[in-house]
């Protein structure tokens, strides 16, 4: 019920605060008797239970610590959707629950080569939006990703750029596969996906040519999309990396004035 309500964006406080005393409370009655393995939830549903609290923004501290301790007891029987669906919903909420997010990380670590690219690139924005590095898992994603990014889509592509300079971690070889697997389908980026895969590549030091060049050609037939900081972020990328790309230049010097006048 939580998961329907939450894919609609609808939020009904009485409703939801009930389906969350109610999860806590079987919650509690398996962790009280040290069952939790055995608990009232599978993986699937506590999954869609933090996805549906985090996507409407509702906090509930002893929710997600219940889920929270429910997940890491049945974290071996999680699918990798579940382990990136988990992790990406505490980060949503800001809540950096180490014992769980490590446990995920072993566990995704284990499992690694069955994760599908939309489960590494939420698992790696997760932990980058949480500020939380942890070498082994992104080496993990990282080889896996490397395999699979033909098959990427533009939002996972850039989200996984993003986590790994928003980590701080420059690693070439993913890196430059990603540009490479960027090229092609450019035209298909939207424009925060534009701005945030330019950043990513700037903010690590690295230029790659051939992806500016499609950046700014991408980024001149929206530019009237991008919002004002994703429009920052490009000329900043742009600056950093001393790529000069005039055209594009010009196009954002149009549209700022525009907006100024």
């Amino acid at each position: 019920m939580a998961w329907s309500f939450s894919k609609l964006y609808f939020t009904d406080e009485p409703l939801l605060t009930a389906i969350a005393a109610a999860a806590i409370t079987r919650i509690q009655e398996f962790a009280d008797r040290n069952e939790l393995q055995h608990g009232p939830f599978d993986p699937m549903e506590l999954a869609s239970i933090s996805w549906a609290y985090s996507r409407l923004a509702i906090q509930n501290l002893t929710l997600r610590q219940s889920i929270a301790a429910a997940s890491i007891a049945k974290l071996t029987a999680c699918a990798p959707m579940h382990l990136a669906s988990i992790a990406s919903a505490f980060a949503r909420m800001f809540l950096p629950d180490e014992p769980l997010l490590n446990a995920i990380a072993s566990e995704s670590i284990r499992t690694i080569d069955d994760f599908f690219p939309s489960d590494l690139a939420h698992l790696a924005w997760a932990k980058a939006r949480l500020g939380m590095l942890h070498e082994p898992l992104l080496e993990a994603i990282s080889s896996a990703a490397l395999a699979k990014l033909h098959s990427f889509t533009p939002l996972h592509l850039s989200n996984l750029a993003w986590a790994y300079a928003k980590l701080d971690v420059s690693h070439p070889p993913l890196l430059d596969s990603i540009a490479s697997a960027s090229l092609p389908i450019i035209d298909e980026f939207a424009s925060t996906h534009i701005s945030s895969t330019a950043w990513a590549f700037a903010f690590l030091g690295l230029l790659h040519q051939p992806l500016m060049d499609s950046t700014a050609a991408a980024s001149r037939v929206r530019l009237q999309n991008f919002e004002a900081q994703g429009m920052c972020n490009t000329a900043w990328a742009f600056s950093t990396l001393l790529f000069l790309n005039a055209p594009l230049l010009d196009a954002i010097s149009c549209v700022q004035c525009d907006a100024i006048l």
